[in-house]
């Protein structure tokens, strides 16, 4: 009885989707039926009324959310469009290292410290509204739905607070968990290093079903279609039913996965590390599965890692490509269907802890070196760059042509114009 009523309070959650799907309306409408209809509401007070709600519908799509890491439940990393300009049009000091991946919804964004706070900050001016404090760093990418906050935390918590930064509930888990929870389905799923993937009710914290895995689960699970796609430190790649943890497939490798799985249409794109770096291996450092069976695809095969999580665009994925750990790093973008390599450029020497995102006709990334950027999509050529600290390790967030990311400096910066 009590689970038939944990599902009752669920279903408005799906009034939300509704809400996203009306939002998404006017990118499929062409611009002379957009300026017929504003001509035909043109010229009266109702019109003039009207008007102003169509001009927000659109300035609410330019502002579209990115709630986690990824930009949603299938961690893609795909944004409408981002700076044309990386400059710094503000930046904000919050203590240590900020190594999480910021999440904006709204006028608000969302980033964890080095220091162990959960901060909220306006998205406009970067003046910190709240700050949550927790016992151990949060290097967890806060994930946001209509109501609430979700993240982890070293001190081996899952915690959620409301969107004002109050403490809603928090669920101990037996490990630190540096990991970024997903929402989706109606739940909240999260991973440890426990070696534990938990599916937690998220009004409540009551928990749903969860399994122990091999080894640490670091990664953010990836959902879509009804199935829980992640990896852990073992290499085993496990895909469950979101609704009863139930294994669908697993597939195992001796590469650990460090990074978020991608689920592109029916396929299921798994980032690997090498299990070695002093005499790198020909490991297969990327596999595409298929979503359904676990059938193997394809595989990039070479004395290399991937340390972050692709992004996945128009049929293609774009990642990080490191030999051995140090000696040599590369972007490169293979096709989603078969993985033929399309582009690659090589940059300094350096890991690239900061996961790639697609914005419009351009690809953003954060280098070891605490540079971003900017690059074209077609070919990998660079546009732009912008050294902002010493090192980056935080994955931007691209919201309102306007992109989010953390520093080793302790700042969160918003750059464009």
């Amino acid at each position: 009885m009590r689970q038939e009523q944990l599902r009752e309070r669920r279903s408005p959650r799906g009034g939300r989707r509704f809400h996203i799907s009306m939002r998404e309306r006017p990118s499929y409408l062409k611009g002379r039926e957009c300026a017929a209809r504003l001509r035909e509401i043109r010229g009266n007070t109702v019109g003039r009324v009207a008007l102003a709600g169509v001009l927000f519908l659109f300035a609410s799509l330019a502002r579209a959310d990115w709630p986690m890491l990824g930009g949603g439940p299938t961690h893609v990393g795909v944004a409408q469009s981002g700076p044309q300009k990386l400059v710094v049009k503000w930046s904000t000091t919050l203590g240590a290292s900020v190594d999480s991946s910021p999440a904006v919804q709204g006028d608000r964004v969302y980033v964890g410290t080095s220091d162990g706070e959960l901060c909220a900050l306006r998205r406009d001016g970067g003046e910190v509204v709240w700050r949550f404090p927790t016992a151990g760093a949060v290097v967890s990418s806060p994930a946001v739905d209509a109501n609430s906050l979700y993240f982890g935390s070293v001190d081996r918590h899952i915690y959620c607070l409301t969107l004002d930064g109050k403490l809603r509930w928090r669920y101990r888990t037996w490990g630190p968990v540096v990991g970024s929870p997903t929402v989706a389905e109606g739940m909240v799923f999260c991973g440890s290093m426990d070696g534990t993937m938990t599916a937690l009710d998220p009004a409540t914290g009551e928990m749903h079903w969860q399994y122990q895995e091999k080894k640490g689960v670091v990664c953010a699970p990836a959902v879509g279609a009804g199935l829980v796609v992640y990896g852990d430190h073992s290499g085993t790649v496990l895909a469950r039913r979101a609704d009863t943890g139930a294994l669908a497939w697993s597939a195992a490798s001796p590469n650990a996965v460090r990074a978020s799985p991608v689920i592109a249409g029916g396929t299921v794109v798994v980032p690997y590390r090498s299990y070695t770096a002093l005499k790198p291996p020909k490991v297969d450092y990327l596999v595409a599965y298929d979503l359904q069976t676990g059938a193997r695809q394809w595989a990039q095969n070479g004395e290399a890692s991937v340390f972050t999580t692709p992004a996945v665009a128009e049929g293609v994925v774009y990642f990080g490509h490191v030999e051995g750990y140090l000696s040599q790093t590369e972007m490169r973008a293979v096709r989603l269907a078969d993985g033929k390599l399309l582009w690659k450029q090589r940059f300094a020497p350096l890991m690239v802890a900061s996961s790639p995102v697609v914005a419009g006709d351009r690809l953003f990334i954060g280098m070891g070196d605490g540079t971003v950027y900017a690059l074209r999509l077609s070919t990998g050529s660079t546009l732009s760059r912008l050294t902002l600290a010493p090192r980056l390790y935080s994955s931007a967030a691209v919201s309102g042509g306007h992109l989010f990311i953390g520093a080793s400096d302790g700042k969160l910066y918003c750059l464009g114009e």
